[in-house]
């Protein structure tokens, strides 16, 4: 864990501490700032971070506003990687799931008499096959006894793998309708959760533009041109997207990112430029 001390202007933060007392600002400036505690950025990463976060603020004419969006941004971005940890961490124990239930079923689908190979595939090698289907089933029941009896380190296989077993009562520990449904997992890359995420970024941030800054929206308007290319940078800036993303403009690419994560709240501005 990385540790900094930032004083952001609260007065200009007020619509996002409410609670937060005239007294309490006064402590926190007489402190010399607020201790920010930073899960997914290093020193260098910080650096670089508020480096590329001023060039951005500079030539959006918002540079008096450095220390107030570096603190929102710092905050939004930490909530964003712990949900970023969870939706990979759950994505790959979903796959490792899928893939030995999919090997456990191909394996208790085997009809009478099919030859069974064992093979590996070293990297930059020939492929090496145990052809003898007597020594290649043995060696596979093996394994799959070791799995019916639960006796497999958990930190390797994950807790999710107990979603293939009825119980401990039966005979047969895994479940035939259990691999056939974890075979047929549909699997969901993360990034399909995490870009609802940026849209939330870019509304988070929004507020702050629209009450406190130049950068506001016409009247009945949800996201300003200017506004959507600097979320643009934003992103770009945290590495949340690339020039690999999209092929278009940076603003028509914000758009469609708002359009199509819908079920985000937008933010409604009462200030018009």
């Amino acid at each position: 864990m990385f540790t900094t001390t930032l004083l952001p202007n609260f007065r200009k933060l007020s619509d996002y501490f409410v609670d937060l007392t005239e007294a309490q600002i006064t402590t926190v400036e007489s402190d010399g700032g607020v201790v920010v505690n930073l899960e997914y950025l290093d020193n260098t990463g910080f650096e670089r971070l508020q480096l590329h976060l001023a060039s951005i603020l500079e030539r959006y004419g918002l540079k008096d506003h450095y220390k107030e969006l570096l603190y929102l941004i710092l905050r939004k971005n930490e909530e964003i990687g712990e949900k970023h940890t969870m939706f990979w961490h759950q994505y790959n124990e979903e796959k490792k799931l899928k893939e030995v239930a999919t090997f456990l079923l191909g394996l208790k689908n085997l009809k009478q008499h099919e030859t069974v190979q064992l093979a590996i595939k070293p990297s930059l090698s020939p492929t090496h096959t145990i052809n003898n289907n007597e020594i290649a089933e043995w060696m596979i029941q093996s394994i799959v006894d070791n799995l019916e009896k639960q006796e497999f380190p958990l930190s390797l296989f994950g807790s999710q793998i107990y979603k293939l077993f009825n119980g401990f009562e039966d005979d047969q520990h895994i479940s035939l309708d259990k691999l056939t449904a974890a075979s047929k997992l549909k699997l969901q890359n993360p990034k399909f959760k995490l870009r609802p995420l940026y849209v939330e970024l870019c509304l988070y941030l929004q507020g702050y533009l629209v009450n406190q800054t130049h950068l506001t929206l016409p009247t009945n308007a949800k996201l300003s041109d200017k506004q959507a290319n600097f979320f643009f940078d934003i992103l770009q800036m945290l590495d949340y997207i690339s020039n690999d993303d999209f092929d278009s403009e940076p603003k028509d690419y914000i758009y469609a990112l708002f359009q199509n994560n819908k079920q985000v709240s937008v933010y409604q501005g009462n200030k018009t430029d």
